[in-house]
């Protein structure tokens, strides 16, 4: 299972149940399941990849979304578009806050609809012995207990 930093976005992922990434990153896990890091490096919940979109042009996509009647182009639920467009709108309003980094999403992104389920759920202070910007691969069992986890390099 990888963990992923989402210190600016870790908000959006939990309210949108939507990630993103650069398109042209590599895929870094072909595992079907994901940790964010918050900016205190805490982990609250594991979540499943149940739907990807890929080389998606976030801003022409929003300006899509934001119309009256949402487009089927994308093969979205009408729920699916709506978290698309939430999350695509809160990543426009943290730019304009300057809390988050313009130009990872001015380009092509790889978007992941989640899923969490109730017994997906983190212990309180769930997080890495020492803080890292890049991502860090736990086992299940290692996240379900909680509490401050090995330090490990990235992958």
């Amino acid at each position: 299972m990888i963990t992923l930093p989402a210190s600016e976005t870790a908000h959006l992922i939990e309210r949108q149940l939507i990630h993103s990434r650069p398109a042209k990153e590599s895929l870094l896990s072909r595992d079907r399941y994901y940790c964010f890091r918050a900016g205190n490096s805490e982990m609250q919940r594991i979540y499943s990849i149940v739907h990807v979109l890929y080389n998606v042009d976030p801003v022409l996509t929003l300006q899509q979304l934001n119309q009256v009647v949402f487009p089927n182009s994308f093969g979205l639920a009408e729920d699916q578009a709506i978290r698309l467009r939430n999350y695509l709108n809160g990543i426009e309003n943290g730019i304009r806050a300057e809390r988050i980094k313009p130009y990872t999403y001015h380009e092509p992104q790889v978007f992941y609809f989640l899923a969490t389920e109730e017994d997906d759920t983190l212990p309180p202070h769930t997080r890495p012995a020492k803080p890292t910007i890049g991502p860090i691969n736990y086992t299940r069992d290692e996240l379900k207990t909680g509490g401050i986890l090995p330090a490990k390099n990235g992958i």
